[in-house]
């Protein structure tokens, strides 16, 4: 009994299915009919074309509306890079502006410090001359204290006059001369 075309393509369609493995790129007809391509190494067709038996056109060129896709895509991440791009550029200037602003307030600091310390050492300078002058003063109102003890010591009547001529007739040798010498001097 000799079996009918149909039945031949059913059992090529299932023996297809059997052997076959789902293809990445659907052909035409089962890309249309939104099916899995099924081909055989054996088989020049897909499951689905030797089951209706039309020829089996495989999608050899890829429709517009993807092509399309594709070049907005590219276009999208070729303006996202740009905007990248321009924003590291951006980022960069303002990094090195900060970079070069930083650098002048530490020069800044630098002789800000400078100048404290040049007028600290000048202060310490002015202190030590004024720490000077008041031991200079101390031994003078120490001499002078003493000068005044020793006149304090001697009878009113043995002063000198006034101070001027206390200081006139110190000797050569800082000595206070005796009161009695100079108030006779003075009396005649």
């Amino acid at each position: 009994m000799a079996r009918t075309p149909a039945c031949r393509r059913r059992e090529l369609v299932a023996d297809i299915e059997k052997q076959g493995i789902v293809m990445a790129s659907s052909c035409l007809r089962c890309s249309q009919s939104n099916r899995p391509c099924v081909k055989s190494d054996k088989s020049s067709k897909c499951s689905e074309c030797v089951r209706v038996g039309r020829r089996c056109v495989s999608e050899s060129f890829v429709p517009r509306p993807e092509w399309n896709k594709l070049y907005r895509a590219q276009q999208k991440l070729e303006e996202d890079e740009k905007r990248a791009l321009e924003e590291q550029i951006r980022i960069s200037s303002q990094l090195l502006r900060l970079q070069k602003q930083k650098r002048f307030l530490k020069d800044r600091a630098g002789k800000f410090l400078q100048s404290d310390v040049e007028s600290l050492e000048e202060l310490e300078k002015l202190e030590e001359e004024e720490q000077r002058q008041r031991d200079a003063l101390a031994r003078e109102q120490q001499q002078s204290d003493a000068l005044l003890a020793t006149l304090n010591g001697s009878s009113s009547d043995n002063l000198p006059l006034n101070w001027t001529d206390l200081l006139d007739n110190l000797d050569s040798g800082g000595e206070i001369p005796s009161t009695s010498s100079s108030r006779s001097q003075d009396v005649s």
